[in-house]
């Protein structure tokens, strides 16, 4: 965890991902899934060749967006562009959905335990657990079907 001061207190703020605390300016903040990263990627590098500028600085980030760009791909299960968008919102809702049974009624995923669960795709519960800690909360039959909701969605 690293240590941040909250602006809007005087205590010291500790962001810690297993807690859920990322910070202030996480709070609103809706974490993307890979393929939606590779899209948005996608725009900036249209938007780097149209400027076509041959600067150090435009070649580095080409370089920079082009690697991250393969590392999403190299992740992404759905292929068009519409199909992503719209299968990530459907996935997104059915995930954050508070849960109708176990011992976490009324509670489902968070943003970045949504995204998590989805661009580093456990294989199960105990997987899960162990690489988003903030998931410890819930019981394995919980994270078993989140994991299932995913897969499904990805057509796994």
């Amino acid at each position: 965890a690293t240590p941040m001061v909250d602006p809007s207190s005087d205590l010291d703020f500790v962001e810690d991902a297993a807690e859920l605390r990322l910070g202030p300016e996480f709070d609103d903040a809706q974490c993307m899934f890979l393929n939606e990263v590779a899209s948005f990627l996608d725009l900036k590098a249209k938007d780097k060749l149209s400027a076509s500028s041959e600067s150090r600085a435009n070649t580095m980030a080409a370089s920079v967006i082009a690697k991250t760009k393969a590392y999403c791909e190299r992740f992404q299960a759905v292929n068009s562009m519409l199909e992503k968008q719209v299968g990530c919102n459907i996935l997104r809702k059915q995930l954050q959905r508070p849960l109708d049974s176990g011992t976490n009624i009324g509670r489902g995923l968070k943003s970045f335990q949504v995204a998590s669960l989805v661009n580093l795709q456990p294989d199960n519960a105990e997987e899960a657990k162990a690489i988003i800690p903030s998931l410890a909360d819930f019981d394995d039959d919980d994270v078993e079907h989140f994991l299932r909701v995913a897969r499904e969605s990805q057509g796994q």
